[in-house]
């Protein structure tokens, strides 16, 4: 059987990671290219998307990067992402982790709370890629994220 191409590759990357071009890495000679899975909770769409919107080029094809050597692991991320910021002092750039470092998004809006004195945290939008919505997608970190996880600097 001849080597998969880095095309048939391409097309076995699921729906929802963006971009799609690099989420493959070259097994060997003879086997060609594979998609990479995300069902493999190390190997996540929303780490290589968040590595690719943030420049973040320090990983190795084969290991912890996609075939361009963008981050594909959540753990990378955090690792790259710097200090933790506190939610009362998140600014857009910043970069969300959930709790079990298992997805990540960036924060893209910011709206001060309506009543501090109630609710410190202010409106925070989340855009991440999201294996349940099939998409590159934008939700309200309160709402869709139960207000959990840690922000980082990024």
């Amino acid at each position: 059987m001849a080597a998969q191409t880095k095309e048939d590759a391409i097309k076995n990357v699921d729906k929802h990671v963006s971009p799609k071009d690099c989420f493959i890495w070259k097994i060997n000679n003879e086997k060609g290219y594979e998609a990479l899975t995300v069902l493999d909770k190390k190997n996540t769409g929303c780490a290589h998307w968040v590595a690719h919107e943030k420049g973040w080029k320090k990983g190795k094809a084969g290991r912890n990067g996609c075939d361009q050597d963008y981050y594909i692991r959540v753990k990378d991320i955090v690792n790259e992402a710097g200090s933790e910021v506190a939610p009362a002092d998140v600014v857009v750039g910043n970069v969300w982790v959930n709790d079990t470092n298992t997805h990540c998004g960036i924060v893209r809006k910011v709206q001060p709370s309506k009543d501090p004195a109630k609710d410190p945290n202010p409106t925070i939008e989340i855009e991440h890629c999201s294996s349940g919505q099939g998409k590159v997608a934008k939700d309200e970190w309160a709402k869709k994220f139960n207000s959990a996880g840690t922000f980082y600097k990024g």
